[in-house]
């Protein structure tokens, strides 16, 4: 839960200093819901997630006096910018019916060229992208004490 969050955060910004994540539990014993912080240099990212609630709220990010505003972290169809004087401009982009089409076209052609050493290059992109939001998502599970039934055969 919260892995849409957590790669944009990444993606943006970058690998966060810490992070911490406050759950909601429900009666089975897992988290419906919750909020992330993610602590950069300068600024924090707050997430807020879940399965058992329904957000129709943009996700923002603040500069000084400026704002980017997505439409949908996960599915985005619209960017606008809105500079220090609260001007909007939308921020032209081909946006897909289906939002996973511009990520299969993506795997498709890493398929069709697999020895291509810019499709390489993005592959480990990739990989070290996954392998941070993956970190992320550990620590953020780690720091509200969240335990999987699998973490007891986890080697410390």
């Amino acid at each position: 839960m919260g892995v849409y969050g957590v790669y944009a955060s990444v993606t943006l910004f970058g690998a966060p200093n810490s992070v911490v994540y406050f759950p909601t539990m429900v009666a089975s014993g897992v988290d419906g819901l919750g909020t992330a912080l993610l602590t950069y240099d300068n600024f924090t990212v707050t997430l807020n997630i879940g399965k058992t609630a329904n957000s129709h709220l943009v996700s923002e990010v603040y500069g000084l006096r400026d704002t980017l505003v997505f439409d949908s972290i996960f599915d985005t169809k619209q960017v606008t910018y809105f500079d220090e004087k609260q001007t909007a401009h939308d921020l032209p982009a081909k946006y897909y019916e289906n939002s996973m089409v511009d990520e299969l076209n993506d795997f498709a052609a890493l398929f069709e060229n697999p020895d291509d050493e810019a499709q390489l290059a993005r592959y480990k992109e990739w990989f070290d992208l996954a392998r941070t939001v993956n970190g992320v998502m550990f620590n953020l599970r780690e720091s509200a004490d969240l335990m999987f039934p699998a973490d007891s055969n986890r080697i410390q």
